[in-house]
């Protein structure tokens, strides 16, 4: 999943992290966009679905 949205995102990851979000455990990850912006999504651990992401304008 998380290749599919970099894909989409035209963007690489440069950086992950496990997290505590309400009850549920997430994966931060980091994308590097081509234009140098940096977005974070996060990834249902248990799952694998993208469940938010932030600075993605």
């Amino acid at each position: 999943m998380m290749l599919s949205e970099a894909s989409k995102l035209q963007a690489e990851a440069i950086g992950a992290k496990l997290c505590r979000w309400s009850d549920e455990l997430v994966y931060e990850i980091s994308l590097l966009r081509r234009d140098g912006r940096i977005i974070h999504i996060f990834i249902d651990a248990k799952d694998g679905r993208v469940v938010g992401s932030k600075n993605q304008d």
